[in-house]
């Protein structure tokens, strides 16, 4: 598993699209780094940047740093609290935590915070949490004890951090968030977006996995500290990652080929899309039966929509393992965008067309930027797919997750499995 690390920028606790130009502004920063090993060889992957980017710190950003060191190597479980300013970065050796502390309780990420902004007060502050992310897992995400919680965010000893958990440490901390930065694999999907809806101005994250190299920091503490605005400052970040890890794209070297992804989105306030989305659903359920009168496809011509929409479904969710951009890319997933822009063409459900385009204005409004490595835009956001869903467990499970309550999207995979059985 690749390493994953992510920023967020908050508020001070007193207290769209990609810029043409920067615009400069006076505020100060803390970046707040909240980073799990996981194992020997990420204990240092994941610090590195944190030296790299205390260097870089000036008069206008500062840095935390909660660093927990896996059970391998020659510090097992070590807790360490560091501060970076002015270029240096420090060890607090008075902080102590117990023998048992979790990285992934998320009264742990809320005293970090807290401590954070009591050590650089009247600050807006930027969290970063490092660490390995796995795709949405029943059995770590959404267990009985785990209502309400979607994909695995940190590691920590065989335990893992769900969205909800993060949502909750950052909530109780009672700070607003400008940015929120997932260098951490597999963190763009919409169940996770839809947990830290609120909490954040900017997301930074990739719905695939990315590399260890993650984001170049101490570039990003550049621009804040020479007052380019958050929202600029992360689109820069963006466009620096994806240009650093085209190397992975040069199928002459050694180093594994995979697709890279990388996007800034807006999460502050994201109610018109989970609006068109459940509309758009519940819609969706309603025409199962209707018939496909268009002649753009004449294989599907009287056919039923539902037809059209299950040919779209599996066609997105299948895997193509020759094709090295969806190498890494998570089962059970699709891209909730592209399904519906297919299964609207495969169904020939017109109603569809208006709210589509009402879509695409909303994540036109809500991605800041987004960069896929092959050019394209197929891979926005995933959302979990696919027969894991259609188990009366799993499926009420996940009916417990945020975005679920908001759009409806188990109801409309329930009714289509069951219009498939009936075939």
């Amino acid at each position: 598993m690749l390493g994953l690390v992510a920023a967020v920028v908050m508020s001070s606790c007193s207290d769209d699209e990609q810029s043409p130009e920067p615009t400069q502004q006076n505020d100060k920063y803390c970046l707040m780094y909240y980073a799990a090993g996981g194992d020997e060889a990420h204990d240092n992957s994941f610090f590195q940047p944190i030296q790299y980017a205390a260097e870089s710190t000036g008069d206008n950003v500062a840095i935390t740093c909660l660093l927990k060191s896996s059970s391998e190597g020659t510090n097992p479980n070590h807790v360490a609290f560091y501060t970076g300013e002015k270029g240096k970065l420090q060890q607090d050796d008075s902080f102590r935590v117990p023998d048992d502390f979790s990285i992934v309780d998320p009264k742990n990420l809320t005293d970090f915070i807290k401590r954070s902004c009591d050590r650089f007060p009247n600050r807006k502050y930027i969290l970063i949490y490092s660490g390995h992310g796995s795709p949405f897992n029943f059995s770590y995400d959404l267990s009985d004890e785990a209502i309400g919680m979607s994909r695995s965010t940190l590691y920590d000893d065989h335990k893992m951090m769900s969205a909800a958990a993060m949502a909750k440490g950052i909530a109780d901390a009672g700070v607003h968030l400008e940015a929120l930065i997932a260098s951490s694999c597999l963190q763009g999907c919409i169940e996770h977006i839809a947990e830290w809806e609120g909490l954040a101005d900017y997301f930074l994250t990739s719905p695939f996995a990315i590399p260890d190299v993650a984001y170049d920091d101490s570039s990003l503490v550049g621009d804040l500290e020479n007052g380019t605005t958050v929202e600029q400052s992360l689109a820069n970040t963006a466009q620096r990652a994806i240009s650093a890890w085209s190397v992975y794209q040069d199928k002459n070297n050694e180093l594994p080929n995979y697709g890279t992804i990388v996007e800034v989105v807006k999460i502050n306030n994201l109610k018109p899309l989970w609006d068109v989305l459940s509309e758009t659903y519940q819609l969706m359920t309603a025409t199962m039966d209707d018939i496909n009168y268009t002649t753009d496809f004449p294989e599907f011509y009287g056919t039923t929509m539902c037809q059209g929409y299950l040919r779209a479904y599996y066609e997105k969710l299948r895997i193509n393992e020759d094709d090295f951009f969806e190498n890494l890319r998570p089962t059970y997933t699709l891209d909730f965008r592209d399904f519906l822009r297919y299964a609207y063409m495969y169904s020939g459900n017109l109603r569809m067309a208006p709210l589509l385009s009402r879509l695409d204005a909303i994540l036109s409004d809500i991605l800041v930027t987004h960069i896929q490595s092959n050019g394209k835009h197929d891979f926005i956001f995933n959302v979990m797919a696919g027969k894991i869903l259609f188990t009366s467990d799993h499926l009420s499970r996940y009916r417990t997750c945020r975005f679920d309550r908001l759009t409806g999207w188990s109801t409309f995979n329930e009714a289509l499995e069951a219009h498939r059985s009936a075939m």
